[in-house]
């Protein structure tokens, strides 16, 4: 996957280590070996998978009919004939007086769950031994993202299925199908009822983006099955008075108007106080029953990234406005896993995938800039908006200050993906996943208008 650099003899290229292979990261890679300079640079892309899940195109993958794939981008294809290098790898340690991480490298097959079978099992009984490696760099970006932050509720482990990853989408479309088949075969109508049965925890984005296709596909799969639709139950439950806390109250209160028209129960100003096998309880002193019960929750940094002896802010890494690690002039910290407090603000900006792709693209400024000697430029901190998808061809949110719904705001977040395809591949990946995207929306469309 390495890709042979022309250099003068015996001149020593500068070594560029970016750890995490999501937006953040590969955006800055992907800038920095475009760059006309490149011949002097070792760009080296440290990544767990050789693969990366665009996480805010999740939702075009719930729906039945729709290709999971959809939401991965291969590493290897996209750092072809540039100069990356790709290492498969997880990184446990830093040494910065020595300049070098360590990595556990890890072979795919360790990792893979298309070698894993419905059941989860591993497919093959002997997996490559993973070896413990030191990579030394001139400067190293950290960009290792996040991942799915379970608060302290009891069952919630056991009885709930978190998303977060696009194998969660597989495994949660498993127990949908599962649930829907034995419903067919299921004589007793409470007994079929409580098999039609599903909760969301969670009225973040990511939620209601599950919680809108959810609704939509289930019951166009249930009816093409043969099953009642008023024997289905759906329902959200959040701790705020409506979902979407991120946005403006009036899209707010719109997006729970289109959940309710879907079918949606929302359960809103509540907590859940704990699982079991066969109920969800609530802070109010009642209880739904669990059904299949899907997780949606915030997020946070992996625990190994606060032991690397890097200055924190909360659970997140310190980074002045230049998105240099406080303290290291050769260290940068870009998307979730940075803390970057603008001024006159107390927290530090919320992780999304926007912030992520400027971030890499003005660390790669920076660091083409301490190589050439001039200045930095600061982060801004600023994105277009956030749109939020409900289902099918609906979305709301809110763009420079204007709140948008319905079919706008769908072209605003449609519109948010070809920006990201183009910051990660330029105008080819635009097109290709354009035209892979509408093929795909054809057929979600044709299947779901099977149930009007």
């Amino acid at each position: 996957m390495s890709n042979t650099m022309d250099v003068e003899p015996n001149k020593k290229p500068h070594r560029i280590v970016v750890v995490g292979g999501g937006y953040g990261g590969v955006t800055a890679a992907m800038i920095l070996a475009d760059h006309h300079d490149n011949e002097d640079l070792e760009i080296v892309v440290v990544s767990k998978e050789p693969i990366m899940e665009t996480k805010m195109e999740m939702d075009t993958v719930v729906p039945y009919s729709a290709d999971h794939d959809f939401c991965r981008i291969w590493l290897p294809p996209l750092f072809k004939n540039r100069n990356v290098r790709l290492v498969q790898a997880e990184m446990t340690a830093l040494d910065t007086e020595a300049q070098e991480i360590t990595m556990l490298l890890t072979p795919y097959a360790a990792t893979c769950e298309y070698l894993k079978g419905d059941d989860g099992a591993c497919l093959i009984t002997e997996l490559p031994k993973r070896e413990v490696t030191q990579l030394e760099y001139d400067t190293l970006v950290m960009a290792v993202g996040a991942n799915s932050s379970n608060p302290p509720v009891e069952g919630l482990d056991e009885y709930a299925t978190k998303i977060w990853w696009v194998k969660d989408i597989k495994h949660y479309k498993r127990l949908v199908e599962n649930r829907l088949r034995m419903a067919i075969e299921e004589p007793d109508a409470t007994k079929r009822k409580e098999l039609l049965t599903f909760v969301i925890i969670g009225g973040g984005a990511t939620g209601v983006e599950i919680c809108g296709p959810l609704a939509q596909s289930v019951r166009s799969r249930a009816k093409r099955m043969g099953l009642s639709q008023k024997e289905i139950s759906i329902s959200l439950i959040d701790s705020g008075e409506h979902v979407l806390k991120q946005l403006p109250d009036k899209s707010r209160i719109k997006a729970d108007k289109r959940l309710e028209e879907l079918g949606v129960k929302l359960i809103l100003g509540v907590r859940v106080s704990k699982l079991t096998e066969d109920f969800v309880y609530l802070n109010n002193n009642t209880r739904i029953p669990r059904g299949v019960c899907l997780f949606a929750g915030g997020a946070k940094v992996e625990p190994w990234v606060s032991k690397l002896g890097l200055p924190m802010e909360r659970d997140r890494i310190k980074i002045n406005h230049d998105l240099q690690v406080e303290g290291f002039d050769n260290i940068y910290a870009i998307g979730d896993v940075a803390a970057y407090i603008p001024d006159g603000e107390e927290r530090a900006l919320p992780m999304l995938a926007q912030h992520a792709l400027h971030m890499g693209e003005t660390v790669a400024k920076n660091i083409i800039a301490d190589i050439k000697g001039t200045e930095h430029v600061n982060y801004e901190g600023k994105i277009i908006g956030q749109m939020v998808s409900i289902g099918y061809g609906y979305s709301v949110g809110e763009a420079k200050g204007i709140e948008l719904s319905g079919w706008p705001a769908d072209m605003g977040k449609k519109m948010s993906y070809a920006l990201c395809w183009k910051a990660l591949g330029g105008m080819s990946m635009v097109q290709q996943r354009w035209l892979e995207s509408s093929r795909m929306k054809k057929y979600v469309r044709k299947t779901l208008e099977q149930q009007f």
